[in-house]
């Protein structure tokens, strides 16, 4: 009988031996399962991951070409600007000039007028109103001064000596030289 428990020993320790066997295998199983469901996910993960770089190297290149393209045009309004400005100081630069020598010749002309005596009969003749002019828009008294420039428009003025003035030119030495004599 000892050699039937013995068998029956052996027997049972097969069994508990086997039945752990298989309680592991059946939880590898489980995990091997959900390691391939994870596997699947992590797969998936993977395309989606790549797909989204691809689409983000495809941004990146199309701001790089936007940026160069814009980069450009800006450099091109910039020089653009930069010629419109130095052309502007020049004009400007000349201006200043030519308004220099009028207020100059303005000044020598001037002392000139105050210096000059003229005889009387020479002062009656040229004190009395001049004849009229007449102009396209309006007549009155010319000045000493008389430049026509057909293309300007006559500003309306109060001053009757303002109005017989045909150009922008006599308009503009009539109105500097009725400031500085205010």
């Amino acid at each position: 009988m000892s050699t039937e428990y013995l068998k029956i020993i052996l027997d049972l320790v097969i069994l508990a031996g086997l039945g752990g066997f298989m309680y592991y295998a059946l939880r590898l199983s489980k995990a091997l399962n959900a390691f391939r469901a994870s596997r699947a996910e992590f797969n998936e993960m993977m395309r989606q991951l790549n797909y989204h770089i691809a689409e983000a190297q495809n941004a990146i290149t199309e701001l790089k070409e936007s940026s160069g393209n814009l980069g450009d045009d800006l450099f091109r309004q910039t020089q653009d600007a930069q010629q419109i400005a130095d052309e502007l100081q020049l004009i400007t630069k000349s201006g200043d000039n030519l308004a220099s020598r009028l207020e100059s010749l303005v000044a020598k002309n001037r002392r000139t007028a105050q210096t000059f005596e003229a005889p009387e009969e020479f002062e009656d003749e040229y004190l009395e109103e001049p004849a009229p002019a007449k102009s396209k828009a309006k007549t009155g008294n010319v000045t000493e001064f008389t430049i026509q420039d057909r293309e300007y428009d006559d500003e309306d003025s109060d001053d009757p000596a303002f109005d017989d003035l045909t150009s922008a030119a006599e308009k503009e030495l009539y109105k500097a030289l009725k400031q500085t004599k205010n």
